[in-house]
């Protein structure tokens, strides 16, 4: 998640998201489900992307490519709540970080978790 937009440097959340492990968008394997998130936490647009595979981690700890049910594989993977959430975790880190920072982020078991926060590099 951006909290400036990273193409047109607008100045609203940006998030990508995907099934499974965030490495499926970081290499290319999916197309992620796109949206923006205005500053006051309304949300200006949902883009459906296509996530038909998705990574996840196994019991032995390693990284396993697995199909995405078919009835996912063109739905939102995040509700209006999870955007919300995510917009008040880019305010808390912009309180904290500054302004213009990427943030990186799961879900767990619903639990919203804070993985790394820089500043957006060019």
């Amino acid at each position: 998640m951006f909290t400036r937009h990273p193409l047109s440097g607008v100045s609203e959340r940006y998030v990508e998201a995907s099934w499974g492990l965030g490495e499926a968008i970081v290499a290319g394997l999916v197309v992620p489900d796109g949206f923006r998130i205005a500053n006051d936490g309304s949300i200006i647009e949902r883009i459906v992307g296509e996530k038909d595979i998705m990574l996840v981690s196994t019991s032995a700890g390693e990284v396993k490519e697995v199909e995405v049910d078919a009835d996912k594989i063109e739905a939102l993977c995040l509700n209006d709540d999870q955007l919300l959430q995510l917009h008040e975790l880019a305010s808390a880190c912009e309180n904290v970080y500054g302004q213009n920072i990427d943030i990186e982020w799961a879900f767990h078991d619903g639990i919203l978790y804070l993985l790394q926060c820089r500043a957006i590099t060019s």
